[in-house]
């Protein structure tokens, strides 16, 4: 028997095969991971729903058939039937084998209103489906940035259940010793108090999961994409605004989408009163019918001469003033146009006063967020110094891992606060109408630059000295451009004048992070690294501004 072995190349090739084929199977694709505006683009072109598609048809089609009346409508049947005595009519027409009727609108003030009426309902429809974009597009960035945050909330609390176990595990050994030579009651209630932080760490866990599966499984929905294939990256969420202009709420009263649906539909209640108005007025239709009779329904009994073909072409002309019910109507409608009036203004009034509210959410966030960067900050210091007291034996290993815990948990609070501050600037950049702006924006700016260019920020600061002082430049300090993550610093600026001289501007500069999903920056400079990545620090004043590029390292290893 003679046996074959295969060739080199093909192996080479069966092994291509083996390790492509998985990949080529569309149930088995590699799930490649997704950015901040692929998952918004996707929601963009996936929140169409088929509510939002119908009632669009359908205000089409009423738009249609009201301008078709000005065409000629016809309608051809026949009425058969048997007849005893004198052939009366059928359905308005007499009994026949074939007949035809046309009718077409020629003068009718009425109709035209009720044509620009279906229109004006047309165009809100198609505003309101923009409205539900705009919301699936919200609802996507912030699903987005939750699960961001959730992932390296989670990330962390691992950290936290391996120190707590690690905790729990020092303390059931001490108080073995302890049971060796005595009682110590304190030795028991440290014991109980590591396994309350490990069992409080395994309940934050279970909830973060939880929260991670909803999440997921929102943003799944509203991009059209399975699931366990969405995986985030945090480095592509863009920096938000955290102001806006000074007349926002103005601007956004008078061109938000849900004012402009109001109107519109306002302007749709106007156009059918004054419809409801013009039916008193005359109007004037052209009519046409043929037909052709049959021959046994006795006709010729009854008439003198009888014609099979028979054809009538005229106008009806139509007053109704003296029509009471209609007159009714015309005025319940002049009642509906004036509440939809009053809807305009207080749609109006809402949308401006959820400017207002989301401008004062975000401050108070902001406030929020710098006053938990600066208790992470206290706290990682304290940590700093039980791991230093440790090293020289001045404390037991198990309060250098409680400080850990603390800190940790601290830092947990802190991205809390960071994603609340988050929503919230989304949710002003939508109460503007600037969220399609910034999101879908084709040209990545830093945030001093989109602010300026949108003119989103207001850069109205007091005056840094003399009324002759102008900026010519501004300077960042300290030049830390590795930092680890997890640590904070502070940091300084100073504007530059035309005579040379510096000034210290940090407390009335505007300061930014490129992304807050790294490193995040506090009204006054002071900057927290969260996690690995490559970002700039930027401060502006006066319409001047400076980046620092910084890369954050990954975290300092623990000392064991």
């Amino acid at each position: 028997m003679i046996k074959c072995r295969p060739s080199p190349i093909d192996l080479t090739t069966i092994l291509l095969w083996l390790f492509l084929l998985p990949s080529l199977l569309p149930g088995n694709a590699l799930a490649a991971p997704l950015t901040f505006r692929q998952a918004v683009e996707l929601a963009a072109g996936h929140s169409v729903s088929a509510i939002a598609s119908t009632d669009q048809e359908r205000s089409h089609q009423a738009y249609v058939e009201a301008k078709s009346l000005y065409l000629p409508q016809m309608v051809a049947g026949s009425a058969i039937g048997y007849s005893a005595g004198l052939p009366l009519t059928l359905e308005g027409a007499a009994p026949s084998l074939f007949n035809a009727t046309a009718q077409q609108s020629i003068f009718s003030p009425a109709q035209r209103s009720f044509v620009k009426s279906a229109h004006a309902e047309w165009q809100a429809s198609t505003l309101a489906q923009s409205e539900i974009r705009r919301q699936m597009i919200l609802d996507a960035a912030i699903a987005y940035v939750d699960l961001a945050s959730i992932n390296l909330q989670m990330q962390l609390l691992r950290q936290q259940h391996d120190s707590a176990t690690r905790l729990v595990h020092i303390e059931i050994e001490r108080v073995k010793e302890t049971g060796r030579v005595g009682v110590d009651l304190s030795s028991g209630s440290s014991l109980m108090r590591a396994k309350l932080i490990e069992a409080q760490t395994r309940m934050r866990s279970a909830e973060l999961d939880g929260s991670a599966v909803q999440v997921r499984k929102r943003l799944a929905d509203l991009t059209g994409l399975p699931a366990q294939e969405i995986e985030t990256v945090p480095d592509s969420i863009p920096p938000v605004p955290d102001e806006a202009a000074p007349n926002a709420a103005q601007e956004a009263a008078d061109n938000d989408l849900r004012v402009r649906i109001a109107a519109e539909q306002f302007r749709v209640s106007v156009l059918h009163a004054q419809g409801e108005h013009k039916l008193l007025w005359p109007s004037v239709e052209a009519v046409g019918q043929y037909a052709l009779l049959s021959t046994f329904n006795n006709y010729d009994q009854f008439y003198k001469r009888f014609e099979r073909n028979n054809g009538t072409v005229g106008l009806v002309v139509r007053f109704g003033f003296l029509n009471r019910a209609q007159t009714a109507r015309a005025r319940e409608a002049d009642a509906d146009a004036v509440k939809a009036e009053r809807r305009v203004g207080a749609i109006k009034s809402q949308v401006s006063g959820e400017v207002l509210q989301a401008q004062a959410l975000v401050k108070q966030l902001t406030a929020a967020r710098d006053m938990a960067q600066i208790e992470y900050a206290l706290s990682r210091s304290d940590t700093e110094k039980l791991d230093v007291n440790a090293e020289i034996g001045k404390i037991a290993l198990g309060e250098q891992i409680t400080g850990r815990i603390t800190t940790d948990q601290k830092f947990e609070e802190l991205l809390d606060t960071t994603f609340e501050l988050r929503k919230a600037q989304l949710q002003m950049l939508n109460a503007i109408g600037d969220l399609d702006r910034w999101i879908l924006a084709q040209t990545p700016l830093s945030v001093a630059e989109q602010s300026m260019a949108s003119g989103s920020v207001s850069e109205s600061v007091p005056r840094v000295g003399p009324q002759s002082f102008q900026i010519r430049s501004l300077m960042v300090a300290p030049d830390v451009s590795v930092p680890p993550a997890g640590k904070s610093r502070q940091f300084f600026a100073a504007a530059i004048g035309s005579d040379g001289k510096g000034t210290d501007v940090t407390s009335i500069a505007r300061w930014y992070s490129s992304n807050d999903s790294i490193a995040i920056v506090s009204t006054s400079g002071f900057v927290t690294a969260l996690t690995s990545g490559q970002i700039s620090i930027t401060v502006s004043l006066s319409g001047v501004w400076e980046s620092m590029q910084i890369t954050v390292t990954e975290p300092e290893a623990e000392p064991e």
